[in-house]
């Protein structure tokens, strides 16, 4: 019976594992195999060295895009987190009648053509779009604005715009999952909505927080596409740099190591936004422990 069970749960596990395989372990490993090697004259030198890593890392422009774009990306992960908060809240607790509809809503959102999205916003923040015609509609200024386009602020917005989906749907699946038996406790035991929320509602969203984080942070770190079209050369980010090693110079093995490099500290900032968000939470524990 034993060896029938296992046999089951090896051909239900095999197709996932034999995906995984194919479609992740071994493209990273072929990114690892590239990095660990050289170009020159548009060949591979098959000498494994970590020269691609220390060159980037000693590359004082390539640094500096970087952290431009882990700055980027943390701002627009933050911001997207303040904002879907307080609507995945409402949605939850107060709309509970329409929730399901406003959910299928913003997933019919992602359906929309990511292009699309980029091309209203550079249509929106252009010289002629309907920002800067309206501002001088109103004659609050006589020449478009230049901030609004090309630059790190068009890069922002769109990203925060594109990525809100991202990050709403983790909250409110977190939210939704709550148990009400908790509030209703909190409730009896004399504490106020605002308390009910600082010390039952946002601890127990936390999971959902940190995913939110990882997708749209890891996400708006490394996108390609935005940059591109509305970035301009102030807002050149990383993945740009990248994608000018594979598709550019032809220089692999130079493109994979940025990319481990991109990878390495995407990791630092989420290991150090969890512990941050984990000391919080512990503090406030031992502040109510020892006021017992």
């Amino acid at each position: 019976m034993k060896q029938i069970d296992r046999r089951l749960l090896i051909s239900q596990l095999s197709p996932t594992t034999i995906f995984l395989l194919v479609f992740f372990v071994a493209p990273m490993a072929i990114l690892v195999l590239y990095s660990l090697w050289r170009v020159e004259s548009f060949q591979f030198i098959k000498e494994i060295s970590l020269i691609n890593y220390i060159t980037a890392l000693k590359d004082e422009l390539f640094m500096n895009v970087l952290l431009r774009s882990i700055m980027i990306g943390l701002m627009v992960s933050l911001s997207g987190i303040i904002i879907s908060y307080p609507m995945a809240y409402i949605i939850v607790f107060r709309m509970t009648r329409l929730r399901d509809l406003i959910i299928f809503l913003i997933v019919l959102s992602l359906l929309s053509s990511y292009l699309v999205k980029v091309y209203a916003w550079r249509t929106i923040l252009g010289n002629q779009g309907i920002i800067n015609t309206f501002l001088s509609y109103l004659g609050i200024i006589s020449e478009p604005l230049e901030i609004l386009l090309f630059t790190k602020f068009s890069v922002y917005i769109a990203l925060v715009n594109i990525l809100l989906p991202f990050i709403l749907i983790p909250l409110y699946s977190t939210l939704l999952n709550i148990d009400p038996e908790l509030f209703e406790a909190s409730r009896d035991l004399g504490a106020n909505p605002f308390t009910t929320f600082i010390k039952v509602t946002l601890p127990l969203s936390i999971p959902g927080i940190r995913t939110a984080f990882i997708f749209s942070f890891v996400i708006a770190s490394g996108d390609y596409v935005i940059p591109e079209m509305l970035g301009g050369p102030s807002g050149l980010m990383v993945g740009r740099v990248i994608a000018n090693h594979f598709g550019g110079v032809f220089n692999w093995a130079k493109g994979s190591a940025d990319v481990f490099i991109l990878m390495a500290f995407d990791l630092v900032v989420f290991a150090a936004f969890s512990f941050i968000l984990a000391k919080l939470f512990i503090r406030r524990r031992k502040v109510q422990i020892e006021k017992r």
